[in-house]
């Protein structure tokens, strides 16, 4: 068996080494900044860093774990070649003496640096190193030819969704929820606490609905039916504090009274014939009389065409129709009567002496 110098072989495969690794160059706060994707034994390394840790503690941990191993420049100092970095720290032993250390370059950058950044800055820069990442993934692909054939899209998703289920309980749950809010995603247990909350909401909606349904078919039953005499009778009384002012009284006019109209003999007509003149006259009054001005002169008041008529029931019915000629024939045979003749029966003469 052949034996080779290790130093002649890494000469010959110096451009072997870093195989895979991109890098990308970028500008954060004013600070130039190179990164790159990490290495498996990195990976390796920021997860054990992290154990132990739980919920934000974990996630700041994380970020800042592969931010330091990802740097490669930063404002221009080359740290591609750096391993370990001499520092001074207190001396235990020695009370106000400094002694010389030699640090890990990601451990002082992260303990130096890294932590005096911002959670917006680091967590920018994580972005960065997966964009890194999804390069050298497709650069490793490129120009290699697979003799089996390709993963279908099913398989592949399949496939995905089992190794992120196998990584899924390294990750803490407010890491895992903010990552597959990211894609759009979420847990089977979040689905199902939202499906039951929306079950619930449902439920209610419809309870409120099958009430005020309720509600109106019995309202419309209440009034369809009809009111008892008591609710007719509480509807139409009025409260005792509400006074109704009384109408302005009207000026009472008088009724006009009319005399019964005198039955003449026809004899007694047809005996004494009036003259024209009491006729004329009997005419005038039974007009001055059928208007009513006699009666109200007699009373002191105006004439009944000069006030506001008003409506006067009567019991008796309609009033009699007045013949004026037989009115005024009757009012003649009393004025022109001749005058009465003959000695009156109460006359005593007296006596002669």
């Amino acid at each position: 068996m052949g034996t080779v110098s290790a130093k002649e072989l890494l000469a010959s495969l110096d451009k072997a080494r870093n195989m895979g690794l991109v890098e990308e160059a970028f500008d954060l706060c004013g600070h130039s900044l190179m990164v790159r994707n990490l290495r498996p034994t990195e990976v390796e390394a920021v997860l054990e860093s992290c154990k132990g840790l739980e919920d934000l503690p974990y996630v700041n941990a994380y970020q800042r774990e592969h931010v330091a191993r990802a740097i490669c420049e930063l404002d221009g100092y080359d740290l591609r070649e750096v391993e370990f970095i001499d520092d001074e720290e207190p001396d235990p032993k020695k009370q106000g003496s400094m002694k010389r250390v030699r640090i890990e370059r990601h451990k002082w950058l992260n303990e130096r640096v890294v932590i005096t950044w911002s959670p917006e800055a680091i967590f920018t820069v994580y972005r960065k190193i997966g964009e890194c990442s999804l390069k050298a993934d497709k650069k490793a692909k490129e120009g290699v030819t697979f003799l089996t054939e390709d993963e279908t899209p099913e398989a592949r998703y399949r496939r995905v969704l089992g190794e992120l289920k196998e990584a899924e309980d390294d990750v803490p749950e407010m890491l895992l929820d903010k990552t597959l809010e990211e894609f759009g995603l979420m847990r089977k247990s979040t689905a199902d606490e939202i499906k039951a909350a929306q079950d619930k909401l449902n439920k209610l909606r419809d309870e409120e609905l099958a009430a005020e349904k309720a509600a109106a078919e019995a309202k419309e039953a209440e009034e369809a039916q009809p009111l008892s005499p008591v609710a007719v009778a509480m509807a139409a009384r009025k409260p005792l504090n509400q006074v109704e002012e009384a109408p302005p009284p009207e000026r009472m006019v008088p009724r006009q009274v009319q005399p019964p109209p005198q039955v003449v003999p026809a004899q007694s007509v047809a005996a004494v014939a009036p003259s024209p003149r009491a006729a004329q006259l009997a005419a005038l009054e039974a007009d001055a009389d059928s208007v009513g001005v006699l009666a109200d002169q007699m009373l002191g008041q105006v004439p009944y065409s000069l006030q506001k008529p008003s409506e006067v029931a009567e019991l008796g019915g309609s009033a009699p129709v007045i013949d004026r000629e037989a009115a005024a024939r009757a009012a003649a045979s009393i004025i022109d009567q001749p005058p009465a003749a003959g000695i009156n029966p109460r006359f005593r003469p007296p006596p002669r002496g």
